[in-house]
């Protein structure tokens, strides 16, 4: 319990506001240990019934603020920090409590209100998009990348520079915290728990400057800035990859826009990074994308990295049928009990892919399970004669059904071939692999 007791020692301290005798109806800053009056720190009678059940003490306006006017983010993300740092997120949520006591609001801004100075066009994310995305979207700026990527591109695109990441990280913080209820029941969250840690670990990241953000952070910057992101992820993995089908999408709030505020485009690659035909591509860094309208001579300075890489141009007109979320705006709802998400091409069902109600279901798995087919393949069904019916259609092997399989079988693949497969089931020979390889690529994933 805070320690709002006063003694007949402490009595007699004046108050560190009004400087008169503190007697009774007041409070102790746990950082300064000064007295104050209640209403000397603005606190109404109902706010002071909450800060007597706190556990965490109290912390007076000039303990909190840079100039009595002004909020300390660093010191509200030390003091959040200081919680997280338990593992446990009951004692976060306390911590929250307290700062949302404070009534520390995010001031969303319009799109007039944004003035960029000079910036510098990452030339490596630049590239990544020319191949990727044939949309001319804009410019990705160069942004740190030391676990604050997503709030210094924010802060970029808002305000003009880096200033308000702190600022972004505390709030965003606070809302996923408070609101956990309403992010974990979100109509994508088994797509986002496939594909992210968990809700749990997320919320404790962001309560550490330099803590790691993930699509959970997303939906929750979507309500603070009240605007919509657009995350743009390059299907470097292929154009199945389940991360890039379902996280090259636009995040929406759940409340309604307001006038003049714009979707912000963000790009989510490897930073200085290229993608290797064949190798997994991890990506891990966001960085702002400067809308075409906001691009001026004057704004842009271009860098350029020592290597100078370069693409051959493709074409992948053929991939109209693959599934995104952009038509599923992740702020419309869809019935748990809906799997289907549409028909492609083949006339076959298109499923989400069941995820545990734990929300641990994917937390541990191996980051490799991913596609890692080059995107010009060429998207046909794979030959029959290299497959065969499953006997038990739409579930798993057992056992001893997989023991009875690799014994009849003679001659194996050498891989697993492109195209549509369904209830059916390949044989891989791997026993002259020397380094006893576990993962097997096609133009659907990664298979172990």
């Amino acid at each position: 319990m805070a320690d709002f007791s006063i003694t007949k020692r402490i009595a007699r301290l004046p108050c560190g506001g009004c400087r008169s005798n503190c007697s009774n109806d007041c409070v102790k800053c746990s950082l300064c240990n000064n007295c104050y009056h209640r209403k000397c720190q603005q606190i109404s009678a109902d706010e002071m019934k909450i800060w007597n059940k706190i556990e965490l003490g109290y912390v007076c306006v000039s303990c909190r603020t840079l100039d009595g006017i002004e909020f300390d983010y660093l010191m509200g993300m030390r003091r959040l920090k200081n919680a997280a740092d338990t593992k446990v997120l009951a004692k976060l949520k306390t911590a929250v409590t307290r700062e949302t006591l404070f009534k520390i609001e995010f001031k969303p801004v319009s799109d007039k209100d944004v003035v960029f100075p000079p910036v510098r066009v990452d030339a490596i994310a630049k590239e990544v998009m020319n191949k990727y995305f044939d949309e001319v979207i804009g410019d990705p700026i160069i942004t740190t990348g030391n676990g604050n990527c997503l709030f210094n591109a924010v802060s970029l695109l808002l305000y003009g520079d880096v200033s308000k990441s702190v600022q972004i990280r505390y709030h965003i913080c606070l809302r996923m915290v408070r609101d956990s209820t309403s992010y974990m029941n979100h109509p994508h969250r088994k797509r986002i728990q496939c594909l992210s840690p968990s809700y749990e670990a997320t919320c404790i990241d962001c309560a550490t400057i330099g803590g790691f953000s993930s699509a959970w952070t997303i939906l929750a910057l979507c309500d603070i800035i009240r605007r919509p992101v657009r995350i743009l992820y390059p299907s470097v993995n292929g154009v199945n990859d389940f991360a890039h089908t379902s996280l090259n999408t636009t995040f929406e709030p759940s409340s309604v826009v307001p006038a003049g505020h714009s979707t912000i485009n963000i790009l989510w690659y490897a930073q200085g990074q290229l993608p290797k035909q064949g190798s997994w591509y991890a990506v891990y860094h966001f960085v702002p994308v400067l809308d075409m309208k906001c691009k001026s001579k004057n704004h842009l300075t271009y860098y350029k990295d020592d290597i100078d890489h370069r693409y051959k141009e493709y074409d992948n007109s053929e991939d109209d049928n693959i599934v995104t979320l952009d038509s599923l705006n992740c702020s419309v709802g869809l019935d748990d009990d809906t799997d289907i998400l549409q028909t492609d091409e083949y006339g076959e069902d298109i499923y989400i892919m069941e995820a545990e109600t734990t929300g641990e279901c994917c937390e541990s798995l191996d980051p490799i399970v991913s596609d890692v087919s080059d995107v010009n393949t060429d998207h046909k069904s794979a030959p029959l004669q290299t497959m065969r019916p499953a006997s038990n259609p739409g579930k798993f092997m057992t056992n001893e059904e997989l023991l009875k399989v690799i014994k009849s079988t003679e001659i194996g693949e050498k891989s697993i071939p492109h195209g549509i497969k369904c209830d059916v089931y390949i044989v891989i020979e791997a026993s002259d692999d020397d380094n006893g390889a576990k993962y097997f690529p096609d133009d659907c994933g990664v298979w172990d």
